[in-house]
């Protein structure tokens, strides 16, 4: 039992390295091969830990999906090197998803995964602004778009949101965690990034609305009503503050929002484009599309969709945009259950499953101006948010032998 304990802890080590390196250091040191390394002694010494689980899993979905996209690119792609390549690194993604599930089931909670991915936004947010701090739009490297430091700092506020739901709310945790958000928060907009800062905005304001009242259910009306009004004060000042110090970073986010209907060629135009010439695209190579990352051959702009719907259509075909789009149809089949099956009276539980599913519900929002595939942190996002699922039946069921097999369905 001992030896287990290690190996799994080995293996959490290299994950969590292998998180921090490919997002944070990779940018400082352009080394591809040690993020391999880092994710294959992770998995290795996961498995060394116990049997390797197949059977009904959400992350064979995505094998099936890059096995498709290798067989489909071989006969379409004008570009099969570059197919390959990033079929190899969604390979690399699904090992990380893969991980995820195991380290969840494994654990019985969701919390490692979750409490990774908050150090993982914390150290990107501390590093831009060390690095980054004097730019317009925030960010360390000149090779990492802004857009995912704000999604990454985004979804880091939305879990740490979560976690506050069933944390002890004494003065000590308090404290930190809204310190926390505050960093994530000043970040988010820094990056000037209008989908993270409206995604954001509604991830707090859906998290006031359905989680605050649950989170300080322990504490009488005038308790809540006076943590409510500090941080509203706490916003206040934060806003204020940011307003008088941040001038530039406020008169160039105004000019961004105000370009949103513009239509002088900007990039709201180039994505409305991108979306005809998909269709087009698409119409034209229905079943197996044009090769995966390759659709930026048959645009006038020569990039990818921006749209991760898009891209499958246009990329994988019908074929494998159904591959892909099941296990999030299933996810949300998921979400559903947990909400309005018999447990639905336990009202922490429900409020936690109520907010993953918002959650999910946003990163499929960002799936219109953001591809999952491409990306490890909404990957990884995907990878948690289909892990909670399982987790949850899991714990509901206690895995009584009349409902093994439906839970093994939905994982």
């Amino acid at each position: 039992m001992k030896g287990k304990i290690n190996y799994t802890q080995i293996s959490r080590f290299f994950f969590l390295a292998f998180l921090l390196f490919v997002q944070v250091f990779t940018y400082f040191y352009n080394n591809v091969v040690i993020g391999y390394v880092l994710i294959l002694l992770a998995l290795f010494f996961q498995i060394a830990s116990d049997k390797l689980l197949l059977k009904g899993r959400t992350y064979l979905w995505l094998v099936a999906f890059a096995v498709f996209c290798f067989a489909s690119s071989t006969i379409v792609a004008v570009d099969r090197a570059k197919a390959y390549t990033y079929i190899l690194v969604f390979l690399e993604y699904t090992a990380v998803f893969y991980l995820i599930h195991r380290y969840t089931e494994e654990d019985r909670s969701i919390n490692f995964a979750i409490t990774a991915f908050i150090i993982l936004s914390v150290v990107m947010a501390a590093v831009s602004m060390f690095f980054g701090r004097n730019q317009l739009r925030i960010s360390f490297s000149e090779n990492l778009n802004s857009n995912t430091i704000g999604v990454i700092c985004v979804f880091g506020m939305a879990f740490l949101l979560f976690r506050f739901i069933h944390e002890e709310k004494t003065i000590d945790r308090i404290i930190p965690i809204v310190a926390i958000l505050l960093l994530l928060a000043f970040v988010v907009v820094r990056t000037v990034s209008k989908k993270s800062i409206i995604t954001g905005a509604v991830l707090i304001l859906l998290w006031l609305v359905f989680c605050y009242k649950q989170a300080f259910g322990n504490k009488n009306a005038v308790s809540r009503i006076l943590i409510f009004t500090f941080l509203i004060l706490i916003a206040y000042l934060a806003y204020k503050w940011f307003v008088k110090e941040e001038s530039t970073s406020v008169e160039y986010l105004m000019f961004r929002f105000g370009r949103l209907n513009a239509n002088d060629g900007g990039s709201t135009e180039e994505r409305i484009d991108l979306i005809k010439e998909g269709f087009n695209v698409f119409s034209t190579h229905f079943l197996l599309g044009v090769g995966y990352n390759n659709f930026r051959y048959y645009n006038s702009y020569y990039t990818y969709a921006h749209n991760l719907y898009i891209e499958l259509l246009s990329c994988c075909g019908i074929i494998g945009t159904l591959i892909f789009l099941v296990p999030i149809i299933r996810a949300l089949s998921g979400y559903r259950k947990l909400l309005y099956r018999g447990w639905k009276n336990e009202r922490l539980q429900h409020t936690e499953h109520l907010y993953m599913l918002i959650i999910f519900l946003a990163l499929l929002f960002l799936s219109f101006t953001q591809i999952i595939i491409y990306e490890l942190p909404l990957m990884y996002i995907y990878g948690v948010l289909t892990a909670y699922i399982s987790i949850s039946y899991y714990n509901v069921y206690d895995l009584r032998e009349e409902h093994v097999e439906d839970y093994q369905v939905r994982t």
